[in-house]
């Protein structure tokens, strides 16, 4: 009793089992709806060339469009580089005329109008001297010696050989009949002079229709003609810059430029933050495709660009302290794409009189000199000797130098040194912890400058060139009683000849 229930079960089972594999292979699959995409750029080619259209979105959508004015689709296009106007193959007249090309008459189907095919002249082409020259049965005085075509190499080689098996075939047709004359003298001369005879006109006939045959056929089976590909532009890697502006500063030996934007910065407001494709400037070698750039400059002269594309940001070097709200974290690169350049400014060298030998008069020499400007690193966060947390990320930090007023090396103690966590007139250089301090010696160190580093640099040029040349010299001595500190010094030196 219980076996048959068993197996009814079972066959039940198994029944289901196929079922739902059935189901699984015959019932439709159901793909999600994909998304509407953007509109894309459409041409459809005319007897003037490619004509934009922009309400395609699709290939399929392009295809109709341009079929519904009677047209073929020349180009879908989701790639600026890849646009007609950005063709390898498509010249303008100016540009053919640069390649040493012939530009072709008719208009072509996949350019704008205005450009063409390119094609390579054959009178500029580079010519080969051939070591063995190819006789000219047509004219034996003008021997095939100089080719810049092989197809002119191949059909002067294929001439020659053809005339010269007529020749060979009638001299020996002559060489048979002369045989088959003096036969009577020789056993067997008669029969061998019939088939030289023979064997002659055979290849002389052989080789006529051949030619015939040939040349009804097709002409260009006996004369060979090398196929017209179009030229292609000569494409250019443009050298490395780091920014959209660098670019655009590039020149050629002319002086002209050799790049400039696709997306041109319009100058207002900033233009950190904004991209663009690199292309050829007027008059250039195509650039390649797809190479773009980020402009990193601000209105704020006083400011950098930081980050790339959308995220990057017009920042002032006091503003990238540790958990500023922007996110950046300080370091020693992130501050260095800060520092700015300032003007020039005249600025006396002291002792350095000069007497005129006509006047008599004593006159002081000046010499022409930066101010100097900074955006350093240091994890002294508040730029006064304050606590340094070894796992700090640091802080920029701004060192401004007026060089009128710097007179002697000790003047560099107290240049400004400020950030947002020590703003207003900031604190004196000598107060900001060294970058050698031994506090951060298992920290990465304390940061990138100090008094140490500016009074080595000497950035204002303290008596280069005096009459008693001087140079300045970083001394640590006596430390600040309250946190133990070294204290810091920058001295005049005097170099004195022995």
């Amino acid at each position: 009793m219980i076996r048959p229930f068993r197996l009814f079960f079972r066959h039940l089972l198994s029944a289901l089992v196929c079922a739902t594999i059935g189901l699984f292979f015959m019932a439709p699959v159901v793909f999600a709806a994909t998304p509407a995409t953007a509109l894309h750029d459409c041409y459809c080619a005319t007897s003037l060339g490619v004509e934009k259209k922009t309400e395609a979105i699709t290939p399929e959508t392009c295809l109709a469009l341009c079929k519904k004015n009677g047209q073929s689709m020349a180009a879908f296009v989701t790639n600026a580089a890849n646009a007609p106007d950005r063709s390898g193959y498509c010249y303008t007249e100016e540009q053919c005329t640069k390649q040493n090309g012939i530009l072709d008459e008719k208009q072509a189907w996949d350019c704008v109008k205005g450009q063409r095919y390119c094609y390579p002249d054959p009178k500029k082409s580079a010519k080969v001297t051939l070591n063995v020259s190819i006789p000219n049965p047509a004219d034996p005085s003008k021997p095939l010696t100089l080719t810049g075509n092989i197809a002119d190499y191949i059909n002067a080689m294929f001439s020659f050989m053809i005339n010269a098996g007529i020749v060979i075939a009638i001299v020996m047709t002559m060489i048979g009949g002369l045989q088959y004359t003096l036969g009577a003298t020789t056993k067997d001369g008669v029969s061998k002079g019939k088939d030289r005879i023979k064997n002659g006109v055979t290849g002389l006939v052989l080789l006529l229709c051949v030619t015939l045959i040939a040349q009804t056929i097709n002409p260009y089976l006996i004369r060979m003609q090398l196929p017209k590909f179009p030229m292609i532009k000569p494409i250019g890697l443009p050298e490395g810059a780091s920014s959209c502006e660098q670019y655009i500063a590039k020149k050629d030996k002319n002086g002209k430029n050799l790049y400039k934007m696709e997306t041109p910065w319009d100058g207002k407001g900033d233009a950190c933050g904004n991209s663009s494709t690199v292309v050829a400037a007027e008059g250039q070698p195509e650039v390649s495709a797809g190479i773009s750039c980020d402009y990193n400059k601000c209105a704020d002269l006083s400011k950098g660009c930081l980050g790339s594309g959308k995220n990057a940001k017009c920042l002032s070097c006091v503003d990238v302290v540790e958990d500023n709200p922007t996110n950046i974290v300080p370091s020693s690169s992130v501050c260095s794409q800060l520092s700015t350049e300032s003007d020039a400014a005249t600025i006396s060298i002291p002792g350095s009189e000069v007497s005129s030998a006509k006047t008599g008069e004593t006159k002081e020499m000046t010499k022409q000199v930066k101010d100097y400007y900074r955006c350093g690193w240091t994890k002294d966060k508040d730029v006064n000797n304050g606590v340094v947390k070894l796992g700090s990320s640091g802080s920029c930090a701004k060192i401004t130098i007026n060089c009128k007023n710097i007179k002697k090396c000790e003047d560099y103690d107290y240049v400004n040194v400020s950030n947002s966590v020590y703003p207003g007139p900031g604190a004196d250089l000598e107060d900001v912890i060294q970058e050698n301090n031994a506090i951060c010696a298992v920290g990465g160190g304390c940061g990138d400058f100090g008094l140490q580093t500016i009074c080595k640099e000497n950035p204002c040029g303290l008596n280069a060139g005096g009459i008693v040349p001087t140079t300045c010299v970083y001394s640590s001595s006596g430390t600040v009683a309250s946190l133990g500190i070294p204290k810091d010094d920058c001295k005049t030196t005097t170099n004195t000849k022995d």
